[in-house]
């Protein structure tokens, strides 16, 4: 496989990714001023994102998207 085209599929993959993890963001955004009715700290939602990736490279977990 040459260069070009790896870097091609990787930029897509990521992207896509980057999709999904912005949209699970946004819905946990609006969940939690739903409940709490306070906007979400930078903190909360940066652990929340930062969990989900954790799960989807964990071994034992099959990856969830893309």
């Amino acid at each position: 496989m040459q260069a070009g085209v790896a870097c091609k599929e990787l930029m897509i993959g990521l992207t896509a990714d980057g999709r999904i993890l912005i949209d699970k963001a946004r819905i946990e955004c609006q969940s939690h001023r739903l409940t709490v009715e306070d906007p979400v700290s930078i903190e909360y939602i940066t652990k929340h994102v930062a969990g989900i990736q954790q799960v989807s490279f964990d071994p034992l977990h099959a990856r969830e998207w893309s």
